[in-house]
């Protein structure tokens, strides 16, 4: 237990030493969660969760589609929506990141996983990055494929345009 409280307070530093808020969400099947609201000024919230009884930390976060790109892509011709679907999933592939698309294409989720032994400052960091990083993607190729006018930022830095992190 004293070595899972080291790495938490380890990982903990190292996001407030980025300046990057941490706060600590009760764990239900984890030793630790930590979440990351706001993470590196983009309104993009990020999970960082330690598996119980495994040496795995898990990064994840969760795109929700906004109504007009849900609509933009249902009203898309399945051959449409089935190349819109292989090039993401492709793209997430080449980025090094797992991946989880609901079927109403309400959700996206992005996860990345690090094995403990793995993990060094820089490491960790460079994870944490790729799932941003990923996401961000998510958003610009929706945007740009759906024509939906949509931002990868803050909501309160673009008011008039819809967020993806609902």
């Amino acid at each position: 237990m004293e070595q899972i409280e080291k790495l938490k307070s380890d990982i903990k530093i190292w996001l407030t030493e980025d300046e990057i808020t941490v706060s600590e969400v009760t764990p239900k099947y984890t030793d630790f969660h930590l979440l990351l609201s706001n993470a590196f000024g983009l309104g993009l919230e990020l999970d960082i969760s330690k598996l119980t009884n495994k040496s795995i930390i898990v990064f994840g976060t969760k795109l929700r589609n906004s109504l007009p790109v849900q609509q933009a892509f249902m009203a898309l011709t399945e051959e449409e929506k089935i190349k819109i679907l292989e090039e993401l999933k492709r793209d997430l592939i080449r980025l090094g990141v797992d991946y989880n698309i609901s079927a109403n294409f309400s959700d996206v989720v992005i996860v990345k996983e690090l094995y403990i032994q793995d993990l060094t400052r820089t490491c960790f960091m460079e994870s944490l990055k790729m799932v941003r990083n990923a996401a961000i993607f998510v958003i610009s190729i929706l945007s740009e494929k759906l024509a939906i006018k949509q931002i990868a930022t803050p909501p309160h830095s673009h008011s008039d345009l819809p967020s993806p992190y609902g």
